[in-house]
C-alpha cells in the first residue's frame, strides 16, 4: 500500500528535472572544473532533494485525496488534523513531511554554498510541494495544478 502512495514511477519526473539543471551546468562548464568529488556530491544531493520533494508531494497528495483507496472499515481510526484517519494514513502524511524535510535539509547546505536566492527557490519548492493538495491551500482545486507543477518542477 505504501508503494502505491509513494507513486514511484512519477519520481522519474523529479530525476529528469534535476538532470536538466545538472546538464545545463555541465554544458556551461560549471561542473568538474576543479573540485570533481565535490561536484559529484552536489549532483547526488540535488538529485536526492528533487526526488524527496516529489515523494513528499506524492505522499501528502495521497493523504489528502487518496486515502479512500486503503479504507478498511475494520481498522480503528483516530482524529488527525481534523479528520478521522487510520494509522496508515497518518504514516503516509508524516512520511511526506519527512521527505520534504530531507529536501529542506539538503537545501540548507545548498544555501550555505550559494546565496539567499537558493533559499527563495527552496521555500517556493517546499511550499509548492505541500500546497498542491495540502490544506488549506490546495492549488490543484483552483485549476493551478498543471501550470504550477510545470513551473515548480523546473521545466519552464
Amino acid at each position: 500500500m505504501y508503494f502505491i502512495a509513494l507513486r514511484p514511477f512519477s519520481l522519474t519526473l523529479a530525476f529528469a528535472s534535476t538532470s536538466y539543471g545538472i546538464l545545463a551546468a555541465f554544458i556551461n562548464d560549471l561542473l568538474f572544473t576543479d573540485r570533481f568529488w565535490h561536484d559529484i556530491l552536489l549532483i547526488i544531493l540535488i538529485t536526492i532533494a528533487g526526488i524527496a520533494s516529489q515523494a513528499g508531494a506524492n505522499l501528502i497528495n495521497d493523504y489528502f485525496e487518496g486515502s479512500f483507496k486503503y479504507k478498511n472499515s475494520s481498522k480503528k481510526t483516530r482524529n488527525f488534523l481534523g479528520r478521522q484517519r487510520t494509522n496508515f494514513d497518518i504514516f503516509v502524511f508524516i512520511s511526506g513531511i519527512a521527505a520534504l524535510g530531507i529536501a529542506g535539509l539538503i537545501g540548507i547546505y545548498l544555501i550555505y554554498l550559494t546565496d539567499l536566492w537558493m533559499l527563495v527557490i527552496g521555500l517556493i519548492g517546499l511550499i509548492g510541494s505541500y500546497a498542491y493538495t495540502g490544506e488549506p491551500f490546495v492549488y490543484k482545486r483552483r485549476a493551478l495544478g498543471v501550470p504550477l507543477s510545470f513551473v515548480l518542477m523546473g521545466l519552464f
